[in-house]
């Protein structure tokens, strides 16, 4: 994922990488040396025309777009033919060779926020995700083929099998080693891949991510025992980033917010807000770009638990804010710890980051659908509020032709945590001009208009409950609440679509942007494939996602 400055809307080629300082940045001023500013238009053109374009089905169900089959798939079913070549000649060493270059793959697919891979590459961590668990799969099961071809050797000789292999004799102590080394590696990969399965990484997290790195590391030791040292192509660049994450996290805003600045508020039943003033000097703010996120961790919890969570606030707000929701064990005891503090300072908090990049850049286009399902909204705020600013409040981008904001939640608790409608608008100062944030504050003035002929326009769906003129939510929000239903995601990108269509010149592609729900982002994507052969007009996706 990466993001560059287009230097006209809808173009086909970046030409500088892009960065969401605040408006008042020398930052913003910055470009890139020109073969770097290169690379990223030319990794940007290549997603955008071939690795990253969807296809039906296998992108809404299978999340595999056409880099995946071309390139990912092929090479997969290459290794996994050849294994079986290779065992049905009950060839050991032949069955081997597999199985050490993909677990090579394994090593240069560092599932971690700041990897070099993904650095160089643009590639959206939710990919490198999904390539991780293709590698360790492939893994395996050339493994077991290793194994079943190791099995056939010794029993077939065993029962005076001739031809190619030398008569039997008893293994002589190094290989009965090898055996037992390749069998402790082998197992204890099937351990590995087992504990990773979802139910149990998404239940128990942190036990997971325990066990997922001492059993590596066991493979790896035994491996090597088992005469693999083809493996060890792979630690010289996987020390090699270890190396550059290491360097980075020095490098980027890494350490402790102080109880007396950081803020944790419990604002609905379930979710923790956590805030930290910016400092006024712009040397010293904590620099990031709408949309990405943070690892925090909270000392008072444990001081080796460290959990990502998006930036819901945009850049260029005086307040950094995260919000955080109980789903998992860290997450609930962090709300416990929130509720029995005796003050909103009372916790510490260490902060790593920022990371992340969109996987569109959406300085390309002059249309921008986004939609987000309960806390998925958090980095959807973070980018609607920022292209508000840029695009109405500090004149930095051109105008948006289009920006639709759908938003699908249960109940009105959520709206007022996340949107915090309860907290007084930023004032205005002689010196600074108001840091408003379009959601909510620009909705809720008297004046607000919000139709869809405006360029920014938002739809929130109450799908549980009817309208309450007597509620806060409804009374400062009450043109873009919708009640009783969910957002018709088609019909909402066919009016985009025609709408783009329309410019001068005619606009061909749309930038969509997703979080929530499994279901949600599937339908969306279907939606986007279906509608963009039915218009001529292209959507261009990219799904946040929280389920690791």
């Amino acid at each position: 994922m990466t993001n560059q400055r287009v230097a006209d809307a809808d173009a086909a080629t970046p030409t500088a990488p892009y960065s969401a300082p605040p408006a008042d940045s020398a930052t913003q001023k910055r470009r890139a040396p020109t073969l770097w500013r290169r690379w990223h238009a030319l990794r940007w053109w290549l997603a955008r025309s071939v690795f990253s374009v969807p296809l039906p089905f296998l992108t809404p169900q299978l999340d595999l777009k056409l880099g995946d089959l071309v390139v990912t798939l092929p090479v997969a079913a290459g290794f996994l033919v050849w294994g079986v070549l290779y065992a049905g000649s009950l060839s050991i060493r032949g069955t081997g060779s597999p199985v050490a270059i993909a677990m090579i793959a394994v090593f240069l697919l560092p599932v971690r926020n700041n990897s070099l891979l993904l650095e160089l590459t643009g590639l959206p961590f939710d990919r490198a995700v999904l390539y991780h668990k293709i590698a360790g799969w492939v893994t395996l099961l050339l493994g077991a083929l290793h194994a079943l071809a190791y099995y056939g050797t010794y029993k077939g000789l065993a029962e005076g099998w001739t031809g190619f292999y030398a008569p039997y004799s008893p293994p002589p102590d190094s290989a009965m080693s090898l055996a037992v080394s390749g069998q402790v590696a082998f197992f204890t990969m099937v351990g590995l891949v087992l504990l990773a399965l979802e139910p149990i990484r998404r239940r128990c997290w942190e036990f997971f991510l325990r066990t997922h790195w001492l059993l590596f590391i066991v493979v790896i030791v035994f491996s090597l025992l088992h005469q693999a040292t083809a493996i060890l192509i792979g630690v010289v660049p996987w020390a090699v980033d270890v190396a550059y994450r290491v360097s980075v996290a020095k490098l980027r805003e890494r350490g402790a917010i102080s109880r007396n600045v950081v803020t944790m508020t419990r604002v609905s039943a379930d979710v923790v807000r956590v805030q930290w003033p910016q400092p006024s000097d712009p040397g010293k703010r904590f620099a990031y770009a709408a949309g990405q996120y943070v690892f925090l961790c909270v000392p008072t919890l444990s001081w080796l638990e460290w959990h990502p969570f998006t930036i819901a606030s945009a850049p260029h707000e005086p307040v950094v804010t995260i919000y955080i929701k109980a789903l998992g064990d860290w997450t609930k005891r962090l709300l416990a710890a929130v509720e029995q503090q005796p003050a909103p300072h009372s916790l510490s908090v260490l902060v790593e980051g920022p990371y992340g990049a969109l996987g569109v850049e959406l300085d390309a286009y002059s249309h921008v659908v986004l939609v987000a399902g309960g806390i998925g909204v958090t980095p959807m705020l973070s980018l609607a509020n920022q292209l508000y600013w840029e695009a109405c409040v500090a004149k930095t981008r051109k105008p948006l032709a289009k920006l639709w904001f759908l938003w699908s939640v249960r109940d009105r608790e959520t709206i007022s945590a996340l949107c915090g409608l309860q907290d007084p608008p930023p004032a205005k100062t002689p010196a600074s001009p108001p840091a408003a944030k379009w959601v909510p504050h620009a909705l809720a003035t008297a004046a607000a208009s919000n139709s869809p002929r405006d360029a920014f326009y938002c739809e929130i769906f109450l799908t549980k409950g009817a309208q309450d003129l007597t509620n806060a939510v409804d009374q400062s929000l009450s043109s873009s609440l919708r009640f009783g239903e969910r957002p018709d995601v088609a019909k909402t990108l066919q009016q985009v679509a025609e709408l783009a269509k329309q410019q001068p010149p005619p606009k061909r592609r749309v930038a969509v942007l997703v979080c929530g729900p499994t279901a949600l982002m599937k339908d969306v994507v279907a939606q986007s494939l279906r509608l963009g052969r039915a218009t001529g007009v292209c959507f261009d996706v990219h799904q946040e996602t929280f389920a690791f």
